[in-house]
């Protein structure tokens, strides 16, 4: 995964499992490496299995550390700023213009997140707060290997969030009520 700043700078996740990279690079606009930042562990700023990176509107980062069950918030420069631990086991983020972040867990189940449920946590993106969740209902609770589950989630501007399921190879849209 990666992402564009507003200044052309680009930020690749380089990792996907706990014995990847587990790093972020960052590039110019032109393609120039810049730097990296993360490393392998479980402290803070480290990273095992980053899976996807958002952007919110005050230009923090929010890295999908998956195999740590958290979201990693860095500034551009790769400054560590916190960890949140709410959304379970992070696949994809995204996050719109009204202050909220959608959270993809793919993974949790009763092996590999015990007391939590796959589905897409939504919050506050100031907070942190988790205000909503859709349950993914394909096999909660059993293996995560025997199912669905979305590891990528995107919202439009009326709120429909849309969510994308590897393993059955299909999208689903959830329709926001008002």
């Amino acid at each position: 995964m990666s992402l564009t700043a507003p200044n052309g700078d680009i930020f690749v996740v380089d990792g996907h499992n706990a014995n990847g990279n587990n790093r972020i690079v960052k590039f110019s606009k032109d393609g120039t490496f810049i730097k990296a930042f993360g490393s392998t562990g479980y402290g803070p700023g480290q990273l095992r299995g980053p899976h996807a990176i958002a952007m919110d509107a005050g230009d923090r980062l929010f890295v999908a550390d998956r195999q740590n069950q958290r979201i990693v918030i860095f500034d551009q420069d790769g400054k560590y700023l916190t960890r949140w631990t709410q959304f379970g086991m992070p696949s994809d983020i995204a996050i719109d213009g009204n202050g909220k972040i959608y959270v993809a867990d793919s993974e949790s189940d009763m092996n590999e997140n015990p007391g939590w449920e796959k589905g897409i946590r939504i919050g506050d993106v100031k907070t942190g707060w988790v205000e909503s969740f859709i349950l993914d209902t394909g096999d909660n609770p059993p293996i995560t290997a025997g199912g669905s589950g979305a590891e990528a989630v995107t919202v439009d501007r009326q709120g429909n969030v849309f969510a994308g399921e590897p393993r059955p190879q299909r999208v689903i849209k959830y329709v926001k009520v008002r």
